[in-house]
């Protein structure tokens, strides 16, 4: 009897997750170190792609005070509606350091911002994903990221399948 209930509903479950709003995780950017050795990268210090501890794959390792900056073509609109809010803005990185270290968003001299992270220099761990959330941002005002800049301080750490994800700003409080 039950099995027939959930076979009877389950057609019904199906249709409607096709109502669903779209995912709010919009990837902007990615690098994973993969393709080539730093193609787009500017860097100042040493900097390297290096081999992970999984066979074949590669990150970007940053020595002390090393810097490395990539363009970016990210535009996030205006709300078109009082019910839009710019929530859910940020990076996402693997890293061999202890945490994901601070993110801030600096204006590029043109009118643009840069994604400017400092990776977290406080230890070094095994490698684990960590996020950084924006500050928040005026939802009535277009933003344009120009550059992301990664950077470290006192300690190496390497970086892998480093992403910034907007979200789709449609948010209903």
């Amino acid at each position: 009897m039950l099995r027939q209930a959930i076979l009877a509903i389950a057609p019904m479950l199906t249709a409607t997750g096709c109502l669903l709003p779209p995912d709010n995780d919009i990837l902007q950017f990615e690098d994973d170190f993969e393709a080539c050795d730093l193609c787009g990268w500017a860097t100042t210090g040493d900097v390297r792609r290096v081999s992970t501890y999984h066979p074949a794959e590669h990150a970007m390792a940053l020595a002390p005070g090393a810097r490395a900056a990539t363009s970016l073509g990210i535009v996030r609109n205006a709300a078109e509606s009082g019910w839009e809010s710019d929530d859910g803005n940020w990076v996402e990185l693997s890293t061999d350091c202890v945490g994901p270290g601070a993110l801030d968003l600096v204006p590029d001299g043109a009118g643009g911002l840069v994604v400017a992270v400092t990776l977290d220099d406080r230890a070094r761990a095994p490698f684990a994903r960590h996020w950084l959330n924006f500050p928040p941002l005026d939802p009535e005002v277009a933003h344009r990221f120009t550059a992301l800049t990664l950077t470290t301080a006192t300690l190496p750490c390497q970086v892998d399948n480093l992403q910034i994800r907007i979200s789709g700003g449609t948010y209903a409080y």
